[in-house]
């Protein structure tokens, strides 16, 4: 390091360079001080290529460092030295001198499987869900070896797959071997609900008339059961009577069930179902608080919450709509003892007073009950007091009880009592108040349709229809005017079921070759040749095809309409494919000639190429 220093001596400047050594602090300050300086001045000193050049470079050296062979990092193994373990490693693994014992290959009889019995009788036998392309005979051969576990998880795949051709060869093949332990109610639940689920449901009734004889089945199957045989009388009695050994073990569902099919084929049996029932709800009332609590508390441990609060429920709801079928058989059947059940109805359920009393006004006895009950019961809302000019008017009686309790069961009973009557007419005041009712009562599309069928099921009533059909279009449901319509044309109102027809297509309805044929016949009989015409040619843009009488009765009207609408329905009549008769054309033909335009009609006529010319 050099110190440079400055003197004067006799007014001469002196100047001299010391040279000094340099130590290690200095050494470290002077980079110190150099170094931030250099930092920021590296783009002057060094282009930016030879830094980054360098940097990539280096950081290429470590990579590839890095990459090396792991084995190198494994001190003291040599891959190419086999090892042999010694005999004292093997020897210090166990107690005694068992592995000198069996150092040999040791041939086992049997799987060695811990905690296991091994039964070489099921050795090489097929998986149970094998058997869902078995034969019945072929079941029965195998069957006994699979236990009861395996057969409950066939039947669990035979329902979720829905092979209702299994579940027949399964259960035959159980039965016919005479191995019962597998129809246990679990399976037969399973095999049934597949049934249900196919496309023969009728085959689930015989399915269990012939296995499930020895086995109450679940609620939902039974339902579902009495439900599908609804219309047969048999096999709805077959169902009851093979279910009727287990009658203490029936729920609130199977007793309506039963009530319902013996009230309707058997009213004996219905009236002893009835008290049998009584029976066991006293016998349940009378049962101590923890008979009744434990069936709450103990279920399954798959039971979820809300299926468990659902049961509570369920279980402490009486049976509805008993006394709707109950009371109105006696009404019938047995009018002695209609006052002691009409007073049990009262005491148990007043509130199904008025639904009741609407299907008894048909007999005596029910309407005096109807009566007593309208002069003891104060309306709830301002009603009219018709009935008190005639109080035996079966029609105010009816009136009076549904606009106490307006629903769409009760418009039902009330649409029955209405076309029940002697004299097919009504009263202005009666068919005001029906309309009005039919308007405000809450339905759905199915509630209108089970309407329009009880409208519709006796024929003399077309005012009821008129009635009816007027307020379903003000609700702007259309999807029942075609049965109405077809009810009011068998009467011979071909008017009414012209306007209705041409409402309901006008508004979205479904363009079917019946409706269109209706709505063309009915424009026809009511003198309206122009809408018959229309509607004929309305089918052929939609390329509906209608009957071959249709068509001719349709063309028979072109006389009375002008030849461009006759000869537009002729060309969409071959559009759609549909073919009239030699007189239909004809009738054609003659229109265009009475109008002057033969050679234009013949012209469009022979266009269509679909009428052969004969002499």
């Amino acid at each position: 390091m050099a110190i440079v220093t400055c003197a004067v001596w006799r007014g001469k400047r002196i100047t001299r360079h010391v040279l000094m050594p340099l130590g290690l602090d200095d050494v470290i300050l002077v980079v110190a001080s150099a170094s931030p300086l250099l930092w920021l001045k590296r783009h002057e000193l060094f282009p930016t290529s030879t830094l980054r050049r360098e940097s990539s470079s280096g950081a290429s050296e470590i990579l590839g460092e890095s990459r090396t062979t792991p084995c190198v990092l494994l001190p003291g193994v040599n891959a190419d030295e086999a090892q042999e373990p010694k005999a004292n490693t093997l020897s210090s693994l166990v107690s005694s001198s068992i592995v000198e014992k069996y150092s040999d290959g040791v041939v086992h009889e049997y799987p060695c499987v811990p905690h296991r019995r091994f039964r070489p009788v099921r050795r090489n036998r097929p998986c149970s869900t094998d058997l869902l392309g078995y034969s019945p005979k072929e079941i029965s051969a195998v069957l006994t070896k699979f236990s009861v576990a395996e057969i409950c998880r066939l039947y669990e795949v035979i329902e979720t797959d829905g092979h209702w051709e299994a579940a027949l060869c399964v259960t035959e093949g159980a039965k016919s071997s005479g191995q019962l332990a597998y129809l246990i109610k679990r399976n037969l639940d399973s095999a049934v609900r597949t049934l249900l689920m196919s496309s023969h449901p009728q085959m689930a009734v015989d399915f269990c008339l012939k296995y499930a004889q020895d086995a109450l089945l679940s609620d939902d199957v039974m339902v579902a059961l009495f439900d599908v045989c609804r219309n047969s009388e048999k096999k709805s009695l077959d169902l009851y009577r093979i279910i009727k050994p287990f009658q203490e073990e029936w729920s609130r569902a199977v007793y309506a069930c039963c009530l319902t099919v013996t009230a309707r084929f058997m009213w004996e049996e219905a009236l002893v179902t009835y008290h049998s029932y009584r029976k066991a709800e006293r016998r349940g009332r009378q049962e101590p608080g923890i008979a009744r609590f434990l069936p709450r508390v103990v279920k399954p441990l798959e039971t979820d919450l809300i299926r468990g609060e659902a049961e509570c429920i369920a279980v402490s709801q009486p049976l509805r709509f008993l006394y709707h079928i109950i009371v109105p058989l006696v009404a019938d059947r047995q009018a002695e003892n209609l006052e002691k059940i009409y007073r049990h109805m009262m005491a148990e359920e007043p509130e199904s007073a008025v639904d009741v009393l609407l299907r008894c006004l048909h007999t005596p006895n029910g309407r005096e009950l109807a009566l007593r009950w309208l002069t003891e019961t104060p309306p709830t809302t301002s009603s009219h007091n018709a009935m008190s000019h005639n109080p035996l008017d079966v029609a105010l009686l009816a009136t009076a009880l549904y606009s106490r309790k307006p629903t769409v069961m009760n418009m039902n009973s009330l649409l029955r009592v209405l076309t029940s009557q002697g004299p097919p007419t009504l009263q202005s005041n009666v068919g005001g108040q029906l309309q009005k009712y039919l308007h405000d009562v809450k339905m759905t599309s199915t509630d209108a349709y089970v309407l329009a069928r009880t409208v519709s099921s006796r024929s003399g009533y077309w005012e009821i229809a008129a009635h009816f059909m007027l307020a379903m279009s003000a609700r702007r449901q259309f999807h029942v005017l075609p049965s109405l319509s077809a009810h009011l044309a068998r009467q011979g109102r071909w008017a009414l079921a012209a306007n209705a027809m041409a409402v309901c297509l006008s508004n979205r309805g479904a363009l079917t070759a019946s409706n269109i044929q209706l709505c063309v016949q009915s424009s026809l009989y009511a003198g309206r040749w122009k809408s018959a015409l229309f509607w004929l040619e309305r089918a052929g843009t939609c390329g509906i095809k209608l009957p071959a009488g249709t068509y001719d009765e349709a063309l028979a009207a072109a006389r009375r309409c002008s030849w461009t609408t006759a000869l537009r329905a002729v060309t969409a009549m071959h559009e759609a494919g549909g073919v009239s008769s030699s007189g239909g054309i004809l009738d054609v033909i003659e229109s265009v000639a009475a109008q002057g335009e033969v050679e234009k009609g013949l012209r469009v006529i022979c266009s269509t190429k679909n009428v052969h010319w004969t002499l």
